[in-house]
């Protein structure tokens, strides 16, 4: 039943989970240092604080624009 479900899933939400897992792996590296920020107690937003604008912009992008990852801010 689940696969089923799956399966009909039209092409555009399999075009969106794509590019969200492809983003995943793209930036891995900031959702890994994230997460290990997370387990120190330390807030989301303490952690991007800390993060000059231009590298706070590019995080942003990362994560919430993976459509534009090739692009340089």
């Amino acid at each position: 039943m689940i696969f089923l479900s799956l399966f009909s899933l039209s092409h555009t939400t399999w075009y969106l989970l794509l590019q969200f897992f492809n983003s995943l792996y793209h930036y891995t590296f900031f959702l890994l240092f994230f997460a290990f920020q997370m387990v120190l107690k330390k807030n989301l937003y303490d952690i991007l604080a800390s993060y000059s604008v231009h590298v706070r912009a590019q995080i942003c992008l990362a994560l919430f624009a993976p459509s534009r990852q090739n692009n340089v801010i």
